[in-house]
């Protein structure tokens, strides 16, 4: 009975515990759909556990880039008012990452604080 006991345990404690698992490495720089160094001036959670990013290069630009709002979906944990140098990919329809014709990153791409790209 104990063996059923802990056995029926663990695959709770491996299900409760499910993150972020990028399954190939980092995905290339040079594929991503954008590059840019920008500062996070706005972030919103939008439908669908989604996190909206908006940020404003040094040209005056705003970009808005999607992630998932949870890291165990992979979701970049974004701070407002930090510096980020962001590799984004291109959202053709609408799903998991985002609106149709928009940008998204995760945790599995090279984006990271501007600190950490320039110790990098």
């Amino acid at each position: 009975m104990y063996r059923y006991l802990f056995i029926f345990g663990l695959l709770v404690f491996s299900f409760l515990n499910i993150s972020c698992d990028c399954e190939e490495e980092f995905l290339d720089i040079e594929e991503s759909d954008l590059a840019f160094k920008g500062l996070l001036i706005d972030l919103e959670t939008t439908e669908g556990s989604l996190l909206r990013a908006t940020f404003q290069t040094a040209e005056e630009q705003f970009i808005e880039i999607f992630t998932p709002s949870d890291e165990s979906l992979c979701g970049y944990p974004f701070e407002e008012g930090i510096e980020y140098v962001v590799f984004a990919y291109y959202n053709y329809e609408d799903g998991f990452y985002g609106e149709a014709e928009s940008y998204y990153t995760t945790l599995c791409t090279y984006t990271m604080t501007l600190e950490e790209w320039n110790s990098f």
